[in-house]
C-alpha cells in the first residue's frame, strides 16, 4: 500500500468521469476531447498530456476544486470490489466478563482471524431501512454484508447505529492514508487486501449474548461453590458424612472375568481435611478440605439428575455384595443441607 505524503492536498487529478464511468488519464483523449467532468464538483475538465509535467486532468475555467481525486478514488475502490467481487475481511475478537461473589473476574472469549471471502448479488449505493451503504453484497457464508470505504469520511455514529439494528455485518476499508497519485493497480491492491479495515458490525452479537449466558452459568455454579463451601467451613459439631458434592458418574459393562454384567456409579466430592488424631496417627496441622470419591447405587440417578451442583449433601452408606463377592460400603441415599448451620 503506497502511504500518504505531505503532497496528497495538492495531488494531481488523474481520473474524471465521462458518462457516468471513470476514464484514467491514460486513457483519455488530449484536451477538451476528453470530455470528461470532475468526479467532485462535474465541473468540465480538459486532459493535460504534454511532454514535461505528468499527465493530468485539470478544470477547464482555471479552478480547481482539489476535490475530485479523492471522490475518484472513492468512486473506484467501489468499482474494483464490484469487478473483483471479493474482499478481505478483517479479525474478529468478541470477549465478555463476569465477576463472582469473591470478586474475581471470570471471561470468555473467541478469536476470528481475517479471511478472504468471495461476494455475491454485489449493489452500489443501495438504499436500505433507514440508511445507504457504499457497496451491499452477501458472502461466501451467506451473510448479508455493508461495505464502506473511508477516503475522508469516516461512517457517522448515527449510520452506524441505524446499521447495527439491521444485524447485518458492516466493514470500513480505510484508504484515508493512501496516496493520491496511487496507479489504479495500487488502488486495488489496497481496496481488496492491504488497506487498514475494520468491522462496525461484526455480527457478533447473538454469538455474544450467548457466550454470555454460558459464562454467567459457569460464574452462578461458582458462587454456588463459594456459599457451599462457606456453609462447610461454618459447620459446628460433628461433621461427619457431610459433603460438598461436585459431581456424578453411573455407567454399566461387561466383566469376562465373572461373566456377567455390572453397573458402578460413583460421588464426587469434598470434605473437610482429617483435624482428629487417630490411634497411630497424629494430627500436627490441617485446614481445608480434600476432593474424593465413594461408590453409590444407582438408585440415585433419578435424584441426583433434579439438583444443582455443587450441593452440601449428608450421604447414608450401606453395605454392598459386589459381583466379586466382596462388599464395599455404598452410598444409598442423600440428603440436602442448605438449611445447615451456618
Amino acid at each position: 500500500m503506497t502511504i500518504e505524503t505531505n503532497e496528497n492536498n495538492n495531488a494531481e487529478l488523474s481520473f474524471g468521469l465521462k458518462e457516468g464511468k471513470l476514464v484514467s488519464i491514460d486513457d483519455a483523449e488530449q484536451g477538451l476531447s476528453c470530455e470528461c467532468s470532475c468526479p467532485y464538483c462535474d465541473k468540465k475538465l480538459v486532459a493535460k498530456k504534454g511532454d514535461i509535467r505528468k499527465h493530468h486532468f485539470a478544470h477547464y475555467d482555471g479552478d480547481d476544486c482539489h476535490l475530485g481525486q479523492e471522490t475518484a478514488i472513492h468512486l473506484l475502490a467501489k468499482d474494483l470490489i464490484a469487478k473483483n467481487k471479493k474482499l478481505m475481511l478483517p479479525a474478529s475478537y468478541v470477549k465478555v466478563e463476569s465477576n463472582d461473589i469473591g470478586g474475581y473476574m471470570h471471561e470468555s472469549s473467541c478469536f476470528e482471524a481475517g479471511k478472504i471471502t468471495q461476494l455475491e448479488n454485489i449493489e452500489i449505493e443501495a438504499p436500505l431501512d433507514g440508511y445507504q451503504p457504499d457497496l451491499i453484497a452477501i458472502t461466501e457464508d451467506g451473510e448479508d454484508i455493508d461495505i464502506e470505504v473511508l477516503v475522508t469520511h469516516a461512517v457517522e455514529e448515527e449510520k452506524a447505529q441505524r446499521q447495527f439494528r439491521s444485524n447485518r455485518l458492516m466493514v470500513e476499508i480505510d484508504l484515508s492514508k493512501l496516496c493520491r497519485s496511487s496507479s489504479i493497480e495500487e488502488i486495488e491492491q489496497s481496496v481488496i487486501y492491504e488497506a487498514p479495515r475494520h468491522f462496525i458490525n461484526d455480527g457478533k452479537l447473538i454469538v455474544k449474548e450467548d457466550m454470555q449466558e454460558s459464562l454467567d452459568k459457569r460464574v452462578t455454579t461458582i458462587n454456588k461453590s463459594h456459599e457451599s463451601l462457606n456453609k462447610l467451613a461454618g459447620l459446628t459439631g460433628s461433621v461427619e458424612n457431610k459433603y460438598l458434592l461436585m459431581g456424578y458418574k453411573f455407567g454399566g459393562g461387561y466383566s469376562t472375568k465373572y461373566n456377567s454384567h455390572f453397573t458402578v456409579g460413583h460421588l464426587y466430592y469434598t470434605k473437610p481435611v482429617q483435624t482428629h488424631d487417630t490411634g497411630n496417627f497424629t494430627i500436627q496441622a490441617s485446614g481445608g478440605v480434600e476432593l474424593s470419591q465413594t461408590d453409590a447405587d444407582e438408585s440415585l440417578i433419578s435424584q441426583l439428575k433434579n439438583i444443582e451442583l455443587p450441593v452440601l449433601v449428608s450421604l447414608r452408606f450401606e453395605p454392598k455384595i459386589t459381583s466379586g463377592r466382596k462388599v464395599k460400603m455404598v452410598v444409598t441415599d442423600l440428603l440436602i443441607e442448605d438449611n445447615c448451620v451456618q
